[in-house]
């Protein structure tokens, strides 16, 4: 019996041997390959971190290249001068495109003028009154126009700004008009429309107050409308 283990034992050593010498050789191998399995994930979350700081970095000059460029467009917008004859060109390349004539375009009256001033202040104190929630400098289409949704975020700030105001004077039938409130509205400079108003010529009627029937009734146009607004130019101070 103790011969067969003696035999036995022989027989194992070798394949004893064998298992000491391959956990000598395969273990500390096998703990280096876990190592650099590990270094690799490392280096693969490193490397994806990278990646996407590289991602928002290409991103944030994306998003600063596009705001640069609308500030830009946005100075382009507002001039440094009135620059009222490049708006003249405009106006009457607008009113070409939208079936209108164009009759002049003058200074408004002091009182006009005055009553603008007076309109404004009030608003101003309404707007500090009520903690600002009262916008100043939108586009003011006047009464009975469609307001710009985006004309306060694009509306300028009054105190901040020059602005010249003119009185213009146009002809034509309503869809015209319409059209060229579009145009203006759209209108790649700042400005701002007020006090429109459109009418025809009425022998014996009181015109005193209504700019576009007393050019209507003084031009003499027979079923003609004349439309009257007030155009603000804005410009860098």
């Amino acid at each position: 019996m103790i011969k067969a283990q003696y035999k036995l034992a022989i027989a194992l050593m070798p394949f004893l041997a064998a298992g000491a010498m391959a956990s000598v050789v395969v273990l500390p191998a096998y703990q280096d390959d876990d190592a650099k399995r590990a270094e690799v994930t490392t280096k693969k979350q490193d490397n994806q971190r990278l990646v996407n700081k590289l991602h928002e970095r290409t991103k944030a000059e994306a998003e600063r290249t596009d705001l640069q460029s609308q500030i830009e467009q946005l100075r382009g917008s507002v001039p440094k001068s009135p620059e009222v004859d490049l708006f003249m060109l405009d106006l009457e390349r607008m009113c070409k495109d939208s079936g209108v004539d164009l009759i002049s375009v003058e200074t408004p009256e002091a009182e006009t003028l005055r009553n603008i001033d007076n309109s404004e202040t009030e608003v101003r104190e309404l707007a500090q009154e009520s903690g600002g929630k009262v916008g100043l400098g939108t586009k003011t289409l006047g009464k009975g126009a469609a307001a710009d949704p985006k004309a306060k975020d694009q509306a300028p700030e009054q105190g901040a700004l020059k602005q010249l105001i003119k009185q213009v004077y146009v002809t034509s039938d309503y869809d015209g008009i319409i059209a060229l409130m579009k145009r203006l509205e759209n209108y790649q400079r700042i400005t701002g429309v007020r006090q429109v108003c459109v009418a025809l010529p009425a022998e014996g009627s009181q015109l005193l107050h209504n700019p576009a029937a007393e050019r209507a009734k003084k031009l003499e146009l027979k079923g003609q409308p004349v439309t009257s607004f007030l155009m603000t130019l804005y410009y860098l101070p």
